[in-house]
């Protein structure tokens, strides 16, 4: 056995061209695996963010759905302030206002309004003047009601009336308590004088139970959790909930409603949660502090990562048996061409068996064609392997290029959503005062045909004139025209900002990315703000200062795609040191090219990054907020267009980026 093992190692070292082919063999064996795990690294690391990503916009998505069934009551409070802030003296027109802007609301989600004034606001007489109405018993009219006008109870001094006086002309929302086997919220906004002194506190009284049925109807899988917690760290709705109460009444605690239980009584219930299982998210619902939790497991959300293990483990036994077996067939033919030297050489000696000789050697040849040509067949399935490893690797940029769009997209979802809201709760409203101009044609009408009658009686067409003149005055006291033509001039508004922003996604995406077109770049660095304005109006002001530039020919909606990822990093490097910052775009040009500057004041790059920030998957910012694709992607963009970019950057001070690009 060791005769034949060293007789081996002689015929292979004394060949140095199969010593060469084993080794290069061995070492596309060993550079293949090693970029096979790579990959697969790599792949997962995007897996779990792009999972991650899913999960925090699932959370935002049910804050917005939140958000979006707050937006009617806020625009009823509004509605409700604006016309109650001017009257004065009249305690039926006050109550009859109140009245009109209930039956207005959607029954099933308000419950009350209230008009509270400030003491001896209303009328120099009256320290306490605060009517409230609210919805009867099914099938009764409004109640309205003075109980709580009464100086025992006091409301000026209570926390609902002081937070809408602290607020400032915003809308504060309470706490959600219980009551009367209901959950309710009351949201407080301060109306003023026409000086801009402070009035009184119009309230809307919310009933809940739609609210804790639309977070409910997001729990449809058992492997993601959706709950909401409030202000004050109180549970407002959880799946579990029924769970929760007997865990809590089994520790000795007397509650009615899950509002009673704080966050942390959901850690005692499900014990130590592992964070290393779950992907969490957070999101904050606006104008009531109120934040949406998300908690999805991560086998649920990573169970393609067990597909591509299995792949990439199959190609690898693969890969191997190919070297294995094209490793043993050169030695084995490294061997037989070393004997047949050898034998050629005694041959050589040996005259008589120079036809033997030659008949065996011959044979040898045809074995090593043979293998020559297996060899030839492994190198080029291997080669195949790379051709599949460079386009999983284009689909992973492409990927990336997807994930910047699904955020824009679900930005410019919550800029469409608002006006939407409250154009629809304006035409609700104009509905409303329209019917009461119907029944002021219905008066007109009927007293053209009491003057046409001979047989009226002066009495008879007194009343009917009478009538028209208080519907008349009525109509000009509440300033109804005004009112219509501003509820008319806000649903036109909120047409124009939807209008704007569908134009601007259509800029955005229609153009394919083959396409080039005489562009003005102007309009390109507008349609990436526009599109990016959900993110920009929060974090910074934007200052732009553009030259007289000639029209360039260009992909727009590469250039578009370019000049929305340099503000999201922008912006990211704003949010990392500051609340608020800036962000100056400067155009300029000279014979034979343009010049595109976005500069920002944010944490700004270390020195020691700038030589690799084009690299892709190089990425100063922390693990898991990015891939370390986004400027290797402009820079192919760039580079594509014949132009090129620069970046100058002082950590701690900010960053400018330089695109020039061919005129």
């Amino acid at each position: 056995m060791q005769n034949k093992f060293q007789r081996i190692i002689t015929a292979v070292w004394q060949q140095p061209r199969f010593l060469a082919m084993f080794a290069i063999i061995w070492l596309i064996g060993i550079i293949i695996s090693v970029g096979l795990v790579g990959f697969y690294q790599v792949r997962i690391a995007g897996m779990e963010e792009t999972a991650q990503t899913k999960v925090a916009l699932r959370a935002k998505e049910v804050a917005d759905k939140i958000e979006n069934y707050l937006i009617s009551t806020r625009q009823l409070a509004k509605s409700t302030a604006h016309l109650i802030a001017p009257l004065r003296n009249d305690k039926t027109i006050v109550e009859q206002t109140l009245k009109g802007m209930l039956l207005s609301a959607p029954q099933q989600t308000i419950y009350g309004i209230g008009a509270w004034f400030e003491p001896y606001q209303f009328d120099k007489k009256t320290r306490y003047f605060g009517p409230y109405i609210h919805q009867g018993d099914v099938g009764k009219p409004p109640v309205l009601t003075y109980e709580w006008t009464t100086e025992k109870y006091d409301f000026h001094r209570h926390n609902w009336y002081q937070a809408g006086k602290k607020a400032n002309g915003k809308i504060a929302f309470t706490e959600p308590y219980f009551d009367t086997d209901l959950v309710y919220m009351s949201a407080s906004l301060a109306f003023f004088t026409d000086k801009q002194d402070f009035n009184g506190v119009i309230t809307v009284d919310m009933v809940l139970p739609l609210l804790h049925q639309l977070v409910l109807q997001e729990h449809v899988d058992q492997r993601e959790v959706i709950y909401v917690t409030t202000a004050r760290n109180a549970i407002f709705v959880h799946p579990q909930q029924k769970e929760l109460l007997q865990f809590a009444a089994k520790q000795g605690k007397t509650i009615k409603t899950i509002l009673e239980l704080q966050h942390t009584v959901l850690d005692q219930f499900r014990g130590v949660l592992d964070l290393h299982k779950y992907f969490v998210a957070q999101n904050p619902v606006r104008y009531t502090n109120w934040t949406i939790h998300v908690e999805t497991q991560k086998s649920y959300m990573l169970s393609a990562a067990n597909d591509l293990f299995n792949a990439i483990a199959v190609i690898l036994v693969v890969l191997w048996i190919v070297v294995l077996t094209s490793s043993s067939g050169l030695l084995r033919f490294s061997v037989l061409s070393f004997i047949a030297k050898q034998k050629e050489v005694r041959l050589e000696a040996e005259r008589r068996e120079h036809a033997e000789a030659a008949e065996k050697l011959r044979k040898a040849e045809q074995e090593q064609q043979i293998l020559e040509q297996k060899v030839a067949d492994r190198t080029q399935e291997l080669s195949q392997a790379l051709e599949k490893i460079k386009t999983s690797q284009t689909q992973l940029v492409q990927s990336e290029k997807m994930a910047m769009l699904g955020q824009m997209v679900a930005g410019l979802a919550h800029e469409i959503n608002t006006p939407l809201g409250y154009m629809k709760n304006n035409l609700i409203m104009t509905k409303s005062i329209l019917e009461q101009f119907d029944q002021l044609v219905l008066a007109s009408s009927k007293l053209e045909q009491v003057f046409k009658q001979e047989s009226a009686t002066a009495e008879e067409q007194r009343d009917v004139l009478d009538n028209l003149s208080c519907m008349t005055a009525e109509i000009i006291e509440q300033e109804l025209p005004d009112a219509t033509s501003q509820l008319l001039e806000d649903i036109l508004y909120g047409v124009t900002q939807v209008s704007e922003l569908v134009l601007s996604l259509r800029t955005f995406t229609q153009l394919d990315q083959a396409i080039v077109q005489e562009v003005d770049i102007h309009d390109c660095i507008d349609s990436a703000l526009r599109i990016g304005h959900h993110r920009l109006k929060h974090v910074v002001e934007v200052h732009k200062n553009y030259g007289d530039l000639p029209t360039i020919e260009c992909s727009p909606a590469r250039i578009n795609q370019v000049i929305l990822n340099l503000l999201h990093n922008a912006i990211d490097a704003i949010s990392a040191v500051q609340k608020h910052g800036e962000i100056f775009i400067t155009t300029t040009n000279d014979t034979d090219t343009i010049q595109i500057k976005i500069e920002d004041n944010g944490k700004g790059i270390d020195t020691k990054h700038l030589d690799r920030i084009f690299e892709p998957f190089y990425t100063t910012k922390p693990a898991g907020e990015g891939a370390g694709l986004g400027l290797a992607i402009c820079s192919q963009i760039i580079e594509q267009h014949k132009g090129k970019i620069q970046i100058e950057s002082t950590a701690g001070q900010g960053t400018m980026v330089i695109i020039t690009l061919p005129a």
